[in-house]
């Protein structure tokens, strides 16, 4: 494949010496001898046009999942939302009559702050409550097996399914006969079934916690678990705080 330019020759000790390269000779080469070239020395080639398309291929599913199960829903509440209704048909003329309407309206006003008052709240209370028992399974328990039993432990609640969760923490829970007010009563704080603790804006709260309380204990313990303890003992021995 070489000229005779570039052929072994005999080094002082008479010894044939290692073929090489030049760079000038490098640019003779044909398309097809820089390829061989490459692939000789460890180089990376470009890569064939049959790498796209099967990456393509196993990228197609999930992403034809993820149009029509979130895109499309997306698309058809955003074009109904200029749609108006009458005698409970869907008129298809396109209006701002219901944004109007959103803007305008105090209830829905005061639903939005209550929303994000609530949600500020719950936010709030699961990174109390969150950090710390992420902390202890990342930087406490030391065997990774004990890490894992005690994080399935955390992830118990979370068998069953949502709809569960929510009719258990209604009713044999936080109901007028549900076990917190019949403790309430037997030990003589309330004297009768107290009702906020089922209908009402703080058991909203209450129960949307214990939703959502893993999902800030599990990216915190992930995030932890990677954290490098060197860099904390050096911190450590900088003069950094425990906080």
């Amino acid at each position: 494949m070489f000229s005779s330019s570039r052929a072994e020759s005999p080094d002082e000790s008479g010894r044939l010496a290692a073929p090489h390269l030049q760079s000038d000779e490098l640019e003779e080469l044909d398309r097809s001898e820089i390829r061989t070239v490459e692939a000789a020395l460890g180089t990376k080639s470009k890569a064939a046009p049959r790498h796209g398309l099967l990456t393509a291929e196993l990228a197609a599913p999930g992403s034809l999942w993820l149009l029509f199960f979130l895109v499309v829903p997306v698309v058809f509440i955003v074009l109904t939302s200029f749609w108006t209704t009458k005698n409970g048909q869907i008129l298809h003329d396109w209006t701002l009559s219901n944004y109007k309407a959103l803007i305008n309206s105090s209830v829905y006003w005061g639903v939005l702050k209550q929303t994000v008052f609530n949600s500020l709240i719950i936010v709030g209370t699961s990174l109390v409550l969150g950090y710390p028992i992420a902390y202890f399974l990342s930087f406490k328990i030391t065997n990774l097996r004990n890490q894992i039993a005690l994080f399935i432990v955390a992830l118990a609640p979370f068998w069953t399914s949502a709809l569960i969760r929510a009719v258990a923490w209604r009713d044999p829970l936080m109901g007028r006969g549900g076990a917190v007010n019949s403790i309430l009563q037997q030990i003589g704080l309330a004297d009768e079934p107290i009702s906020s603790l089922s209908f009402s804006n703080f058991s909203v709260v209450l129960a949307m916690i214990q939703l959502y309380v893993l999902f800030m204990i599990a990216p915190l313990f992930f995030m932890l678990a990677q954290a490098d303890r060197s860099a904390v003992e050096a911190a450590r021995d900088l003069g950094a705080s425990w906080f």
